[in-house]
């Protein structure tokens, strides 16, 4: 199905000078599929920013949300930036959660680094050294 969608969204005129594809594709078959749709366009640049399993869980344990309105935290604090709320931890950020999230990640989607990793437009970038926020 999301093949589909993206099938659909890069057919659209405003994509024919270049497109930005965050977390897909995950699996071979759907890098396939993006090769196929993609044929005939510039090449696929590729940009594999990579992480260490521990900074992974790290920050995505140190995430927070409202508990009132819902927004995504941004900076320091316990209070909500927006309504006054108070912070919580992401439930979908869970160590435990991650760490099924990171077990589906190495199953399905690392096999794309050894799919991509040999053509001349594959750039692995070091995550730890980007900013966190």
């Amino acid at each position: 199905m999301i093949t589909r969608v993206v099938t659909e969204r890069l057919a659209h005129p405003d994509t024919s000078g270049g497109f930005l594809l965050d977390g897909y594709p995950r699996t071979i078959r759907q890098a396939e599929a993006l090769d196929r749709i993609v044929a005939g366009r510039a090449p696929l640049v590729i940009i594999d920013i990579v992480l260490t399993e521990a900074e992974v869980i790290r920050r995505l344990a140190s995430r927070m949300v409202c508990a009132e309105c819902g927004t995504n935290a941004t900076g320091e604090g316990d209070v909500c930036h927006d309504c006054g709320g108070p912070l919580v931890p992401r439930a979908d950020d869970r160590e435990q959660v991650v760490v099924n999230r990171l077990e589906v990640y190495r199953n399905q989607t690392e096999p794309l680094v050894r799919y991509y990793g040999g053509r001349s437009t594959y750039c692995r970038i070091d995550g730890a050294r980007l900013p966190t926020t």
